[in-house]
């Protein structure tokens, strides 16, 4: 491209970004020479309203988020020509137009009037739940969905999606998912803090979805650092002991075809309390056994208990293949084995075999080799590419904190962002 060819290019850009720029004051203006007339016109020629003073707050804070964004869009441009390359203009337009003008709702205000207000995170149509759409309806991947008080919400904290296919998916290597009420997996809260409870989480998630298994939810318990008494919803008394679902969203995982989800006091009236956990009942017959007797008796009753600390699991491509071997004979599935595994193939492989298939109910114990202390993007190989990119989307899309705790966290985030101008 030529020296003047480039130049004109920077011109024009530059040109149109000031033009877009002078037609939002110009409107403003207009706008607030209506306020002030109306002002005048009522009698209140010395005194400028608050509303005026909002909209002035208001058109400050628009011009200083855009001329940031001017700035980073003249600085991708000069970024582009400071080689020797050839220019890729397209590839400057889309940066340059590839959002709307940024138009803020809300005036600028001091962070005691942004506490004492009402939410200022955007809001549209009230709908009745975050769950994803039918997924007949869903096309293309879209955005996630956010509810806060009833209303949907637009944040930045949104990073999950809803993937077309993705919530009727069924893991293609158990031949049980329409037995999955005879296949469990009970666990109990790994003793550390909440990092290490949450990765263990997500990775017996994606382990239950694989495996076709029934997730039971363990009960309240108390956590490592996190004992401040409170009131759910139905209690009538205060107290310190938290759980799965003051955290996640239960309903949302039970949503997805592929994944069960079953609470222990059910579990333990289904299996426990009948004789079908070896004949044993739990402690004092009852379902709604908790703590140190619970976990006891979950051990003693189980058809396996996994040490998989500092190893991991492989999964094979097709139901059926329980050889590590037989799986690696593709010498692409052997690359990203030997890349996914390090030094941890030297401990042992985890291989998703028939005593793993067949066993009644597997339990996870939360302390010394039982502990699973990896990421689940770590921690599960799978020998299909195509599963092993469904369960990042699915810990990503559906086991997220629930909409509380996201909604707190726009929430501050807007309010900082708006007092930061």
């Amino acid at each position: 491209m030529s020296l003047s060819l480039k130049h004109t290019v920077i011109i024009s850009l530059i040109f149109l970004i000031f033009i877009s720029i002078f037609l939002f004051v110009h409107h403003e203006r207009l706008h607030l020479t209506s306020i002030g007339d109306a002002s005048e016109l009522s009698g209140q020629k010395a005194k400028i309203d608050q509303p005026y003073h909002n909209r002035l707050n208001m058109i400050t804070m628009n011009l200083n988020m855009n001329m940031t964004r001017l700035r980073s869009n003249l600085q991708f441009i000069s970024n582009q020509f400071a080689t020797d390359r050839e220019v890729d203009v397209e590839s400057i337009r889309k940066h340059v137009v590839k959002e709307e003008p940024i138009i803020a709702t809300q005036p600028l205000s001091t962070a005691q009037t942004i506490i004492d207000s009402k939410p200022i995170i955007s809001s549209s149509t009230p709908l009745e739940s975050s769950l994803p759409s039918d997924p007949s309806n869903d096309q293309v991947e879209r955005r996630g969905i956010l509810m806060c008080n009833g209303k949907q919400v637009d944040s930045e904290v949104i990073y999950w999606k809803i993937v077309p296919g993705d919530s009727t998916y069924e893991s293609p290597i158990t031949p049980h998912h329409g037995e999955h009420h005879d296949r469990y997996i009970t666990f109990e809260y790994d003793g550390g803090g909440w990092n290490n409870v949450r990765m263990s989480l997500e990775s017996l998630i994606v382990v239950a979805h694989a495996m076709g298994r029934t997730l039971v939810v363990p009960p309240q318990q108390h956590l490592y650092l996190l004992g401040k008494p409170h009131k759910d919803k139905d209690d009538k008394e205060e107290h310190d002991e938290m759980g799965f679902a003051d955290f996640f969203d239960v309903a949302l995982l039970e949503s997805h075809r592929g994944f069960h989800v079953l609470h222990m006091e059910d579990f333990l009236r289904r299996e426990g309390v009948t004789g079908g956990l070896h004949g044993k009942t739990p402690p004092g017959n009852s379902s709604d056994a908790w703590g140190d007797a619970l976990w006891r008796y979950l051990s003693q009753v189980a058809d396996a208990k996994p040490e998989w600390s500092g190893r991991f699991i492989a999964f094979p491509a097709a139901p059926g293949d329980f050889n590590v071997s037989s799986m690696l004979r593709d010498s692409a599935v052997r690359a990203r084995y030997e890349a996914f595994g390090g030094d941890r193939i030297a401990r042992g492989t985890i291989c998703y075999d028939e005593q793993l298939q067949r066993a009644h109910h597997i339990h996870f114990p939360g302390f010394q080799k039982h502990r699973i202390l990896q990421h689940h993007y770590a921690f599960a190989f799978f020998a299909d590419p195509a599963m092993q990119s469904f369960y990042r989307r699915f810990v990503r899309d559906y086991m997220r904190y629930k909409d509380d705790i996201q909604c707190a966290g726009a929430e501050l985030l807007a309010r900082v962002r708006q007092d930061s101008l």
